[in-house]
């Protein structure tokens, strides 16, 4: 769409000039230097120079736009993978109190087993504090 306004812009800036040089009188190659010099429509060329200007903006408006959709597009493909490790990691740690779950059990059920836990977590904490 951009480019017809700028070839229906150019093309009118044309037919004005070509309406111009009818509008002169015929003149031999000898008296050349004697032609009309009647000032061309600056309004024509100021609204053509706008007109391209506006194409630019257009141009520069959709790069943008572009930029925008592909940074838009790479954050949501971020936040699928951060929500997707978000998930494997509410699963893990599910399995993980499970197993606890299953292991403080164990340790209850079995009080030989509760005095080895017990002993060996006491080694623990003193070898940690000092």
């Amino acid at each position: 769409m951009g480019s017809v306004l700028i070839s229906e812009s150019s093309n009118y800036v044309l037919e004005t000039f070509k309406n111009k040089l009818q509008v002169m009188p015929e003149h031999s190659g000898a008296d050349i230097g004697q032609l009309p010099t009647e000032p061309i429509d600056m309004g024509v060329q100021v609204e053509a120079k706008l007109e391209r200007k506006r194409e630019r903006n257009r141009a520069a408006a959709t790069k943008c736009r572009q930029r925008k959709i592909h940074k838009i597009q790479t954050l949501e493909g971020h936040v699928q993978e951060l929500t997707r490790k978000n998930e494997d990691l509410k699963s893990k740690r599910y399995e993980l109190k499970e197993q606890l779950k299953q292991l403080e059990m164990k340790i209850n059920e079995n009080p030989q087993l509760r005095e080895q836990f017990l002993t060996h977590d006491m080694h623990i904490h003193r070898s940690i504090s000092g």
